[in-house]
């Protein structure tokens, strides 16, 4: 737009540099020096993304594993703990019940245990004892059975002889019936052992088998109550492990980052996130990119790193350099990990700081950048107007 006077002020403009030559050879100057520069010049042109601060190795959340109330606490900010600590300690009573019934029980299965043992152990020695006694008791039979035998065969033969002497007159018939008792009466012990002998063997079979019936039964209790040992044993170990859960404990060694509010008496839920652990270490810084920035970022590149609250004009600059480039994005970001290259920093440099990286992608003329930017602002009105 022509603002008024414009010849008027062009003509004094004129009528000036003629009348001043070395302003206008200062002009000419400076106007050639920022073509130059305007050409030639590299400028850098820059990423930039939303960066957090984080420590190398994985930060630990505990988590709770059941819905239980807290008892005890040993948990605060910045408490450094130790693997194993104990953070946090639920109740368990009914555990305790239940754990102190499965210890009773398993202690009166182990007491008929030892008391079925003795009682096998009591078996078996009187069933050896009853297998050595009997074939000892059989030979004395079988020998009282053998010395009344020839005595019986010889009072048979008597009476027949004394009969003989009574057919001829010569032997009266007392003395012949006297001669019949005493062969009735061998006769009779002859017999007695020989039942007792048969009796034996038969009542020998008989205890014996009794015995290792008995035994047998002993032994299918003494397996059923091992079994109910074992099996009891086992579910102590579930529970004593199950117990375990009601205790909360480091899983890593570290400072606690963050501490869920609590106090004796809350009731935790499942899933519920009491406590962070950071680990010591390095720190790293994780950045998240437009996904344009694919192909754009290169690891080794140099990155400027601005905290939130900590500016820089105060603080001083912080380097950091691409360390890993995802190559993959998600959810339309892509993630590219830094590492801090600035040793002494002039505020703490903590976990959880949030801040901006700028990572230079490349250097270029400053007249290559206008014309494209030019040619990205021209496809944009190209683009709105086929619209």
């Amino acid at each position: 737009m022509a603002t008024p006077f414009e010849q008027t002020t062009q003509a004094l403009m004129a009528e000036s540099l003629r009348r001043n030559p070395v302003g206008l050879s200062v002009f000419l100057l400076v106007l050639g020096i920022w073509i130059i520069w305007f050409l030639f010049a590299d400028v850098g042109v820059y990423q930039t993304a939303t960066a957090r601060l984080q420590a190398e190795r994985d930060v630990h959340a505990v988590e709770a594993s059941l819905d239980a109330k807290v008892v005890t606490i040993h948990m605060a900010v910045g408490k450094e703990v130790n693997i194993g600590d104990v953070l946090l300690e639920l109740d368990d009573s009914a555990v305790k019940l239940r754990l102190a019934e499965l210890q009773s029980r398993l202690t009166s299965i182990r007491q008929q245990q030892e008391t079925i043992e003795t009682e096998l152990k009591e078996a078996d020695r009187a069933l050896a004892d009853m297998q050595k006694a009997a074939p000892m008791r059989l030979d004395e039979t079988r020998l009282h059975f053998e010395q009344a035998l020839p005595a019986a065969q010889f009072a048979e033969e008597e009476l027949s002889r004394w009969r003989a002497l009574l057919a001829g007159g010569f032997a009266t018939e007392a003395q012949v019936r006297e001669r019949e008792a005493t062969a009735r009466r061998l006769r009779s012990e002859v017999d007695e052992a020989h039942l007792a002998m048969t009796r034996q063997a038969l009542d020998r079979n008989v205890a014996v088998g009794d015995r290792q019936v008995s035994i047998e039964r002993l032994r299918r209790n003494e397996l059923e109550l091992t079994g109910l040992v074992a099996a009891t044993t086992q579910i102590i170990k579930q529970t004593e492990h199950e117990r375990e859960n009601f205790i909360l404990r480091a899983p890593a060694k570290g400072p606690l980052a963050e501490v869920a509010d609590l106090r004796p008496g809350v009731i935790v839920r499942s899933g519920d996130r009491l406590a962070t652990i950071v680990p010591n270490g390095d720190l790293k810084l994780v950045a998240d990119f437009p996904q344009t920035s694919m192909g754009h970022l290169r690891v080794g590149q140099m990155a400027d790193v601005r905290f939130d609250g900590f500016p820089p004009e105060q603080y001083g600059r912080l380097l950091a350099a691409v360390l890993r480039v995802s190559q993959e994005a998600r959810v339309g970001k892509l993630r590219v990990e830094l590492e801090l290259r600035t040793h002494q920093s002039a505020f703490p440099l903590q976990h959880g700081l949030i801040g901006t990286v700028d990572v230079e992608v490349e250097r270029i003329a400053p007249a290559l950048l206008v014309l494209r930017a030019a040619g990205a602002l021209l496809r944009k009105n190209v683009g709105q107007g086929s619209e």
